[in-house]
């Protein structure tokens, strides 16, 4: 992991508009509020940190996958990815958006709870939106288990297992 082009140690504290890369074969996690939120960057992700007060955070990601992990925030408090191509918005938790380099698209998945996606259009646990297609469908099973396994988190954390479909 590299953070503004230098190599980064475990537990550097980051500055708003800090820019981290995560190689290939790599992944790197951040956490915020002493462990309550937690992003893992996959392997190939570059993210800015964007704004980091704890009322408002936003993650912007150019390219990979940031997966997110978070309980339920207080009123008035938000935590926001955003790429290119959109913004996903939730209060508490667990997610991922993909936006693969070069292709301009952007892909919102939900692990549990459910996020905002755009001006109001919601996605609930177990299912993904292809925001650039506008094409919503269930999670696959096998990017489920990837996603969860890199945030180190095991469902259900708080609520009844959503369903399936293989």
């Amino acid at each position: 992991m590299r953070v503004g082009g230098q190599p980064a140690t475990a537990g550097a504290v980051l500055p708003a508009g800090a820019r981290i890369n995560v190689g290939r074969g790599a992944r790197a996690c951040l956490s915020f509020d002493e462990g309550k939120v937690k992003s893992c960057l996959g392997a190939a992700s570059e993210l800015a940190l964007t704004r980091v007060d704890a009322a408002d955070r936003e993650l912007s990601l150019t390219e990979g996958t940031v997966v997110t992990a978070l309980d339920k925030l207080p009123a008035g408090q938000h935590f926001s990815v955003t790429t290119p191509k959109g913004r996903a918005t939730v209060t508490g938790t667990v997610f991922s958006v993909t936006t693969p380099k070069g292709e301009g698209s952007l892909v919102v998945r939900v692990h549990e709870g459910s996020v905002e996606v755009g001006a109001g259009r919601a996605v609930r646990a177990g299912q993904e939106l292809d925001v650039t297609k506008g094409v919503e469908r269930l999670v696959d099973p096998n990017v489920r288990a990837e996603e969860l396994r890199l945030v180190g988190v095991t469902l259900p954390r708080h609520a009844a297992p959503i369903p399936v479909v293989q």
